[in-house]
């Protein structure tokens, strides 16, 4: 009878703890070369893979915020007829005049866009 061991095997978890805590020292030390001349590009630290990055180390346990991110897209599922652009400015007012007494949903960028931007069916009547 054959048995196999498993001593030497990871489970998901186990890696996912040491990949999280390497990319934590990796983030460290990016972020304590920030400000150095020539160090490290600015850019880096706005960038995309930064941010994601970030949001996979930080836990329930280590992070002291949370955010929530609504995009163009968001606000032509609501009003597919505007342009990005457009879009882009609804979600600028949704930003200026947060209530975080009703927070931001559906309803918000669908009043917000009606608003800025009235449907040809509602600016005629």
């Amino acid at each position: 009878m054959t048995t196999t061991s498993y001593s030497r095997t990871f489970a998901p978890w186990t890696y996912l703890q040491r990949l999280s805590s390497a990319l934590e020292a990796l983030l460290t030390q990016i972020e304590s070369l920030q400000g150095q001349s020539s160090c490290i590009d600015e850019d880096i630290l706005k960038g995309e893979e930064y941010r994601i990055a970030r949001k996979l180390i930080d836990t329930p346990e280590t992070r002291d915020e949370i955010t929530f991110s609504w995009c163009i897209e968001d606000v032509q599922h609501v009003r597919p007829d505007l342009t990005d652009q457009q879009a882009r400015k609804v979600l600028d007012r949704c930003e200026r005049r947060h209530d975080a007494s009703i927070g931001m949903n559906w309803d918000v960028i669908s009043v917000h866009a009606a608003d800025m931007f009235p449907c040809r069916a509602e600016a005629e009547t």
